[in-house]
């Protein structure tokens, strides 16, 4: 190596050979344009003024350098983590206005999964997305139960927890325009935890687990309301059963521990060429 290296060393006599990794590599970034935006300035804002004024600002900034665009929502997020307050007003309005902000709202509903809402303005927040989606299943509605559905407060409130289960038992009744071709490179899992048809199986399987946890459940002790929506599943030979039988094979060892019956009389004799999502 000394050999190898003799010409450099002549030029850079403080050259050496290192035991640390370099992670230093040449890099070269784009300087954003400057985003306007200040905490002080939006909360001065009233609801409707903030949702007109951001929603044109997004719309202006779309199609331009993405730092525009993201760091917008990464700055709302930011807000919204230090005042779930102010979150809970905005997305109050958000539900009652007639503006097209389709972005917006989604934006606000996903951070549902990102933030800790006290029990307290739980109820507001819920009716908010209930309006919002205009019974219309959407990824960030399923994934913000899929996350309330684990809180303990959420838990101990059994008004709130049978809110939630109802409205995701509503939601399994809607129909989303769907098809097989709609399969992510047809790989069934990641299509099923990506899907809300695939996220609602998921809601049912943590209600279940907590449940577990919590010992109101045991082995083939199982409330009818899980039984019946997994048999559900399992006689569905479409888009939407493939994808919830999915989410149930990948849970597959867990069911047959605690629903043997279930796995062994439904779920197992769906393992043929049919039900191609069961295998991974």
């Amino acid at each position: 190596a000394n050999e190898l290296f003799l010409s450099i060393k002549k030029q850079h006599p403080n050259w050496g050979v290192s035991p640390y990794l370099d992670f230093n590599h040449y890099l070269e970034v784009q300087k954003p344009e400057k985003v306007v935006w200040f905490n002080e300035e939006i909360k001065k804002l009233k609801p409707s003024e903030f949702i007109s004024t951001t929603e044109g600002y997004l719309s202006s900034v779309y199609n331009d350098y993405f730092y525009d665009y993201d760091s917008t929502y990464g700055f709302l997020h930011r807000i919204i983590s230090e005042d779930i307050g102010w979150y809970t007003k905005i997305i109050k309005e958000l539900a009652k206005t007639k503006e097209n902000c389709d972005n917006l709202k989604d934006f606000f509903v996903s951070q549902v999964e990102n933030i800790d809402i006290p029990i307290n303005l739980l109820p507001v927040v819920l009716d908010s997305i209930h309006k919002m989606s205009n019974n219309k299943i959407t990824k960030n509605e399923i994934r913000a139960y899929n996350r309330l559905i684990k809180q303990i407060d959420v838990r101990e409130n059994k008004e709130i927890l049978e809110k939630i289960r109802n409205r995701v038992q509503y939601l399994n009744t809607q129909s989303i325009a769907l098809e097989s071709n709609d399969f992510i490179n047809n790989d069934y899992v990641n299509t099923a935890i990506n899907n809300p048809y695939g996220m609602i199986t998921e809601f049912f399987l943590i209600d279940l687990s907590q449940e577990q946890k919590e010992k109101t459940v045991s082995q083939n002790n199982i409330p009818e309301r899980y039984i019946k929506y997994f048999e559900s599943v399992c006689c569905r030979n479409d888009f939407r059963g493939e994808l919830g039988k999915t989410i149930l094979g990948m849970n597959f060892s867990w069911l047959l521990y605690l629903m043997p019956q279930f796995v062994e009389k439904t779920l197992a004799p769906c393992l043929n060429e049919n039900n191609k999502g069961l295998w991974f």
